[in-house]
C-alpha cells in the first residue's frame, strides 16, 4: 500500500539568538538585578536577605543568566537546566509577584514600631520594590523572554519529553507543581542554620499559609507545563548536525509532515 503521507519543506526554524533577543535577554537579567538591588538596598541588609522576596530575585537572576550561559558556552547542560531549574525559577517569579506587597508591608511596619532601628532604614522609597510596575516588569520580561525564545524551548522540552516514559512525565508535572512549595520550605528553615546572625534570622516579615502557597504553585506549575507543552507538541522528530547550532525537526501540520531547518 502506497503511503498517504505528503511531505512538504518549511521555512527554517530559528534557534540561535538574534541580536534583539540577546538585548531582551539582558534587558530582562538587568531589571531583575535592579530590583533586586533596590531591595536589598531599602533597608539594611541583615533584614533584607531574609526576605523571601530576596531569595526569590535571587533564583530569577540566576535563571535569566544561566540560560544564556549555557547556550552559548555549554550547550550540552542547556537542556538539564531549562527542564529542572525553570520550574523553581517561575515558581519564585509567582512568589515574587504574589507575596512581595506583604513582606515590603511588614518590613515598613517593623522599623516603624521600632525606634531603636528607624533610623536604619536607607531608602527613601523603601517599598518602592515591590510596587506594581516593579513587580510585573519582572514577570512581563520574563514572559517576553519566553516568547522570543519559544521555538529552542519548545526543541529542548521536545526531546527530554520523547525520551521519557508516562509516568516520568506526570511526575515532572507534579515537580512543576510543588517547586514554590519546597522553596518556601527551604527559606523557612534556612534562618535556623544561621541562627548567630545579628539580628537573629529566626525574625522573618512573612509566614507564608499552606493555602496560599499552594494556590501559587498551582498556577505556576500548570501555566508553565501547559506552556512548554504547547510549544513542543507538533514536533516528531529532532535530528542534529550539532547540537543545538544546526539540525532538522520533523513536525505536523495538520495532514502534512514538515521538514524544517533548525538555524
Amino acid at each position: 500500500m502506497a503511503s498517504t503521507t505528503h511531505w512538504v519543506q518549511g521555512a527554517h526554524i530559528p534557534i540561535q539568538y538574534t541580536p534583539v533577543q540577546r538585548i531582551l535577554h539582558a534587558c530582562a537579567l538587568a531589571v531583575t538585578v535592579l530590583q533586586y538591588g533596590r531591595l536589598l538596598t531599602a533597608v539594611p541588609t541583615a533584614y533584607t536577605l531574609r526576605t523571601l522576596s530576596s531569595l526569590c530575585l535571587a533564583v530569577v537572576a540566576l535563571h535569566h543568566m544561566g540560560s544564556l550561559v549555557t547556550f552559548g558556552l555549554l550547550p550540552r547542560l542547556h537542556q538539564p537546566f531549562l527542564i529542572y531549574f525553570t520550574p523553581s525559577a517561575y515558581g519564585c517569579l509567582w512568589l515574587f509577584v504574589w507575596f512581595s506587597p506583604q513582606e515590603a508591608t511588614a518590613l515598613v511596619n517593623h522599623f516603624a514600631s521600632n525606634a531603636a532601628v528607624r533610623q536604619q532604614v536607607w531608602s527613601a522609597n523603601p517599598t518602592g520594590w515591590s510596587s506594581w510596575s516593579s513587580r510585573w516588569s519582572v514577570f512581563a520580561l520574563w514572559w517576553v523572554l519566553w516568547v522570543i525564545r519559544r521555538h529552542t524551548y519548545g526543541v529542548v522540552f521536545f526531546q527530554r519529553a520523547s525520551q521519557c516514559h508516562p509516568w516520568q512525565r506526570w511526575a515532572y508535572r507534579l515537580y512543576c507543581l510543588i517547586c514554590p512549595a519546597l522553596l518556601v520550605t527551604a527559606w523557612q528553615w534556612y534562618p535556623y542554620l544561621l541562627a548567630r546572625w545579628e539580628p537573629p534570622l529566626t525574625w522573618r516579615p512573612l509566614q507564608p499559609s499552606l493555602w496560599h502557597t499552594g494556590l501559587v504553585g498551582g498556577l505556576a506549575g500548570v501555566s508553565h507545563w501547559m506552556w512548554y507543552s504547547f510549544l513542543s507538541f507538533s514536533y516528531r522528530s529532532i535530528l542534529w548536525k550539532t547540537y543545538l547550532r544546526e539540525g532538522v525537526a520533523i513536525w505536523r501540520s495538520g495532514a502534512q509532515t514538515v521538514v524544517s531547518r533548525l538555524t
